[in-house]
């Protein structure tokens, strides 16, 4: 019997860290054209960076029941459409406390995705 081939699989759930890492990236690296953009000082932009975290714990929970309960796709679309919300809504806004809006969903776009990929992913890494 052919063993099964899981690495298009684990491609694709790394793929969707890499998501994760490029928001904290893109802020971090381009904070002094953002402090101008938004008029804000270092510290408001930083506290954008946060909001992402704070997105993060405040759905984590949810997310976790809301894949379990409804499966591991509705809750890639709900990440994606989220991720979508976040880098759009950033480009689009003019004042640090809308980017902090916009921040929050690229923390609930980090536990959906953390919800619906981790496990698939160790059990991949594990079958392979």
């Amino acid at each position: 019997m052919a063993k099964k081939s899981y690495l298009p699989l684990i491609s694709s759930l790394y793929f969707n860290y890499i998501f994760q890492g490029m928001a904290a990236i893109i802020l971090s690296q381009n904070m002094d054209s953002l402090k101008v953009y938004w008029q804000a000082s270092m510290t408001q932009i930083t506290l954008v960076m946060s909001a992402i975290g704070l997105g993060r714990a405040l759905v984590l929970y949810f997310s976790g029941y809301f894949s379990d309960r409804f499966g591991r796709k509705k809750t890639v679309m709900i990440a994606l459409i989220s991720y979508a919300i976040f880098f759009i809504g950033l480009l689009a806004s003019r004042h640090f406390l809308l980017a902090i809006f916009f921040a929050l969903f690229g923390g609930i776009s980090n536990a959906f995705l953390d919800s619906c990929c981790l496990m698939p992913l160790l059990l991949a890494l594990a079958l392979s």
